[in-house]
C-alpha cells in the first residue's frame, strides 16, 4: 500500500504525505541479501533450529528501514517519520542543519548536544518511487541558512 503524495503546488499549510522504500527502488541488492540470509539459516538449520531463525531476522529487523516501507508527512512545522519497526520520529524544520542528496532521497542532519559524542542526528528521508516529492517539499518548507 503506497501512499499517493499530495499536490505539491499548494499552500505551505497543507500536509503532505508519501512512502518511501528502498527495497523496492532497488530490489537486487535485498534479494541477494536474503538468499544469503537464508542460505546461512538453512545451513545451520541442523546445527540449531534455535538460531537459524535469528540468523534472518535479527538483521532484517536492524536495517527495517531498507526492507520495508516508511511513511512521512511534511506539515509547515517539521516532517515526521513512522516505519513499523521503529519509533516514530519527528523533527522541526527550524532544526536541520543541512541536508545531504543521495540517490533514494536525501539525509536530513540535526545538530545534537544532549550527548558528548553525538554530535548529529541523520534523519533518512526517502522519495516515492512513483511520485518523487522529497525535492518539492524541502524547497516549500525547508531554507538552508546561510
Amino acid at each position: 500500500m503506497t501512499a499517493v503524495p499530495t499536490p505539491m503546488a499548494t499552500s505551505k499549510d497543507e500536509i503532505t504525505r508519501w512512502s518511501g522504500w528502498p527495497l523496492r527502488q532497488r530490489p537486487l541488492p535485498g534479494i541477494l541479501i536474503l538468499v544469503v540470509l537464508l542460505g546461512s539459516a538453512i545451513v545451520l538449520w541442523d546445527e540449531s533450529p534455535w538460531l537459524a531463525p535469528l540468523v534472518v531476522l535479527v538483521p532484517v529487523l536492524v536495517n527495517g528501514r531498507y526492507f520495508f516501507p516508511s511513511n512521512f508527512e511534511a506539515t509547515s512545522e517539521g516532517l515526521k517519520a513512522t516505519h513499523p519497526t521503529c519509533a516514530p520520529r519527528s523533527i522541526r524544520w527550524d532544526a536541520v542543519d543541512r541536508v545531504v542528496s543521495s540517490r533514494s532521497g536525501v539525509w536530513m542532519v540535526v545538530p545534537q548536544k544532549s550527548h558528548r559524542y553525538a554530535r548529529v542526528r541523520i534523519i533518512p528521508v526517502y522519495d516515492d518511487i512513483q511520485a518523487p516529492c522529497v525535492n518539492s517539499v524541502l524547497a516549500m518548507h525547508w531554507e538552508a541558512s546561510a
